[in-house]
């Protein structure tokens, strides 16, 4: 009995060993750091770190809102490419240096959200606050940037899920301003001819932020 439970205690830490981590990721395309089909560079990186820690990761696309929410409830061990914010830190951690900051260049990546309007608009942003905006303004359903937006005082409409909805609703009308993330919204601004001569994309990005591993 005494050599049957020592056989156990020893492979129940292998057999969790053995259990993959699962990180859920968004399922609409992040040119280039993730796509949907989990492919990208994120996703190049951290099969790497899989190599050197001979750990197993499971990579799951979710809308970003439920991902945030299957973290925070336990359903999942981590994220792909989050910002750190006050309400995540309830739930998950991020690299932090001995003085307990956020860890420079620890991070996945670095990427700037910026601000779309129409192209005839008068809608400006100096890096602290809108000129001339009296309508709404689109953001991706559960990104930190819909907060930020909203201590600004401005008027969110969050029903985007991808970066195209939003320059879609921005297109139609719906919103007075877009603010969206990456540069899947400026290759959509630039290169599709639904939006490249009717939006045009202000000088000054919203903000600019790490995303991290967040687990």
């Amino acid at each position: 009995m005494r050599f049957a439970c020592a056989v156990l205690m020893m492979l129940i830490p292998l057999s969790a060993q053995a259990s993959p981590l699962r990180f859920c990721f968004e399922d609409t395309a992040q040119v280039p750091w993730t796509m949907p089909d989990g492919s990208g560079l994120n996703f190049d990186l951290l099969k790497r770190v899989e190599a050197s820690t001979g750990e197993k990761f499971q990579f799951v696309p979710l809308p970003w809102k439920r991902c945030i929410a299957y973290v925070a409830a336990g359903e999942m061990d981590g994220v792909v490419g989050a910002i750190h914010s006050a309400e995540r830190e309830q739930f998950a951690v991020i690299p932090r240096d001995a003085n307990g900051r956020e860890r420079a260049g620890a991070g996945l990546y670095a990427d700037h959200f910026r601000v779309y309007v129409r192209s005839n608009s008068n809608i400006k942003w100096d890096g602290k606050s809108f000129s001339n905006l009296k309508g709404s303004v689109a953001a991706q359903a559960g990104f930190v940037v819909v907060q930020q937006l909203r201590q600004l005082g401005a008027t969110v409409d969050d029903s985007s899920k991808s970066t195209e909805n939003g320059l879609r609703l921005l297109l139609l009308n719906g919103v007075d301003a877009a603010v969206l993330q990456g540069e899947q919204a400026l290759l959509l601004q630039r290169n599709d001819k639904r939006f490249r001569e009717k939006i045009r994309v202000l000088p000054i990005p919203f903000f600019s932020s790490a995303l991290h591993l967040m687990v």
